[in-house]
């Protein structure tokens, strides 16, 4: 490559820039790509365990509630729980 004339190495130098940038632009775009594939997967698994999460807290809530509504409302524990006539 030493011995080329001015106009060689322009020519040579313009078929390497020829290949090469389409290349960048390629591997460019597949990391972009895979970059936003990975946060999406990661948001969606994020959101989807704090469904869970939710659904599980008012399943536990909507099952407590309903356990007041069987025992007539009245919010008492297993620790407020004694007997009145003793």
């Amino acid at each position: 490559m030493a011995n080329l004339t001015p106009w060689q190495f322009l020519l040579w130098l313009a078929a390497a820039m020829m290949i090469a940038v389409p290349l960048l632009g390629i591997l460019a775009t597949v990391v972009t790509t895979a970059y936003y594939k990975a946060k999406e997967q990661f948001v969606m698994h994020v959101m989807t365990v704090i469904s869970k999460g939710i659904g599980a807290a008012a399943e536990t809530f909507a099952k407590e509630m309903e356990g007041k509504m069987r025992n007539g409302g009245s919010g008492t524990n297993k620790a407020n729980d004694s007997n009145p006539n003793s």
